[in-house]
């Protein structure tokens, strides 16, 4: 009974850590599907693939943190950091790829170049 008051902050911590990870694997894979823009079947690839990565990096965080001991506030703060995760950032980082964009559109006009920044300005 002590560990479960002792040992709580560490797993709350370690699994706030893995929602983390949990996020920025979805938005790395929200990413690949918006830059590949698959079909159906490399669609079911990468959802496939999303999901055993969030699979892995839950049970290993599990596993690092508890022993494979499920815990509802375990899960509650991973699923919660993921969310603030995809909530938080990719705005942020949209932002700045735009911004990319719009000084790359601006370099291609005015030093030719089209070959380097045409992808970049459509």
């Amino acid at each position: 009974m002590l560990y479960y008051t002792v040992g709580q902050i560490d797993t709350f911590l370690a699994m706030f850590l893995s929602g983390l990870a949990l996020g920025a694997w979805t938005d790395i894979a929200f990413r690949l599907s918006a830059l590949l823009k698959p079909g159906r079947i490399l669609t079911f690839f990468l959802d496939a693939v999303c999901v055993a990565g969030l699979f892995f990096i839950l049970l290993f965080a599990l596993f690092r943190s508890s022993r494979l001991e499920l815990r509802l506030f375990s899960l509650l703060s991973s699923f919660g950091a993921m969310a603030l995760y995809l909530l938080i950032v990719p705005p942020v980082i949209d932002a700045q790829v735009n911004f990319i964009k719009k000084i790359a559109c601006r370099l291609y006009g005015f030093h030719n170049l089209k070959k380097i920044f045409q992808f970049l300005c459509r």
